[in-house]
């Protein structure tokens, strides 16, 4: 059962990345994607927060660590890493061509970088626990 949800959430997440990431501009206006930098007023403070990275590393982070937590081997685990990273990597290429703009390289490198952490909670995860599957212990 947990396995079933586990796909789910993935295939959700993903499904979630491709259409958050072809909205037209006013709805990402409306989420306030687009915006390189907010400025969050604090009561004595200035907190400048880059949501549209939090967002691309949040994202493709969550989606690789539960898509890496499916795989029962080293092998499989890197190979579900390697998919999500093609997935960012196919996302910008099509937002470059459908919206003709450049190709966003920062936002591939922040989503590579996330799902490289993501493989490496995972192996952390190993080590920890001795298991060579994160989820091991709950089946």
């Amino acid at each position: 059962m947990r396995r079933r949800l586990t796909i789910a959430a993935v295939a959700l997440l993903a499904t979630l990345i491709i259409a958050g990431s072809f909205m037209p501009l006013w709805a990402k206006v409306l989420f306030g994607t687009p915006f390189r930098d907010v400025i969050i007023w604090m009561p004595g403070r200035l907190i400048h927060f880059n949501l549209h990275r939090t967002v691309h590393i949040t994202a493709f982070g969550i989606t690789a660590l539960l898509a890496i937590s499916l795989a029962a081997s080293w092998p499989k685990r890197v190979l579900m890493a390697l998919a999500i990273g093609v997935l960012a990597l196919f996302v910008e290429a099509g937002e470059a061509l459908i919206f003709r703009i450049s190709m966003e390289w920062p936002d591939v490198l922040d989503d590579s970088l996330s799902v490289a952490g993501a493989l490496l909670l995972s192996a952390l995860w190993r080590v920890r626990t001795g298991s060579s599957h994160p989820a091991a212990s709950e089946r």
